[in-house]
């Protein structure tokens, strides 16, 4: 890794770490300190203390200790190095980080957030795959959590809404969204199925699992892998599982998304599937 420990010291310095703590939890004061109930135990009463002059945090409760750092790390989960890069970005600094999966230039994952809101929209006018939700219990609340859509549209493909929106061929291939037929010419990737998006670790959209309706195969098909997807190195669902995982110290792996999110549904907020 290339970062030093100035860089470190300057992307604290341009952080609020309380500012950024509020974000989720409130924050109290009580006289020039910082207060607010502790994100790594439960509490009623304030005891994780913030000292935003040198950028530190520090609980009376359980013991946790750090800084904007450790936060991401301990608390989000990200590698160190991760929580580095992603916090350098929030502030506008430049490192010269090696294994960066993407760049500022690759529009890939702008495309599959736009794709993902358009899949969400297609779910809402098309009433087989809300017919389908509700036959497997699947409340709206959980349909808008998990963000779950439908790949068809009477209007437009995929691929023809993204052209309208300026993207060239290249930056729409690359987003594995699309893929040449039989003679040469794109279409989408995802055809008429219901649409599960698939986070990092981070809660950010990077790839999609798509189930068919009907009887015909494959039942599921994955994004292919990418720089940015590895389907063997991620688990459905654990950006929202991963915190409750570390405080119950378990996981519940299931078969399929549908299983994880009726589980989710059910409180049981452990678990995550294999891709």
């Amino acid at each position: 890794m290339s970062f030093t420990k100035n860089d470190l010291e300057l992307i604290k310095s341009k952080i609020d770490l309380a500012e950024e703590i509020g974000k989720k939890y409130k924050i109290v004061s009580k006289g020039k300190d910082l207060w607010c109930c502790c994100p790594f135990h439960k509490e009623k009463t304030p005891s994780f203390k913030i000292n935003n002059d040198i950028g530190t945090y520090y609980c009376f409760g359980c013991g946790a200790k750090g800084d904007i750092f450790s936060l991401y790390t301990d608390l989000y989960n990200y590698t160190f190095y991760d929580a580095v890069k992603e916090l350098a970005n929030q502030v506008g600094i430049n490192l010269r980080l090696n294994k960066v999966p993407y760049t500022k230039n690759d529009k890939s994952l702008e495309i599959i957030e736009i794709a993902t809101k358009w899949f969400e929209k297609n779910l809402e006018t098309n009433e087989l795959p809300r017919k389908y939700l509700n036959s497997r219990s699947i409340s709206d609340e959980m349909i808008n959590l998990f963000r779950i859509g439908y790949s068809f549209n009477t209007n437009s493909s995929l691929y023809e809404f993204l052209k309208d929106l300026s993207f060239s061929d290249e930056e729409i291939l690359k987003s594995n969204l699309v893929k040449y037929d039989k003679k040469n010419k794109l279409r989408d990737f995802f055809y008429k199925r219901l649409m599960f998006p698939i986070s990092n670790t981070y809660g950010k959209v990077i790839a999609f699992g798509g189930r068919v309706l009907d009887n015909s195969l494959p039942k599921y098909i994955n994004s292919p892998d990418s720089e940015y997807f590895k389907k063997r190195s991620l688990l459905y669902n654990f950006h929202n599982a991963k915190n409750t995982i570390r405080l119950k110290k378990n996981i519940l792996i299931c078969e399929g998304y549908l299983d994880v999110i009726s589980l989710y549904q059910n409180n049981i907020k452990t678990s995550v599937a294999p891709l």
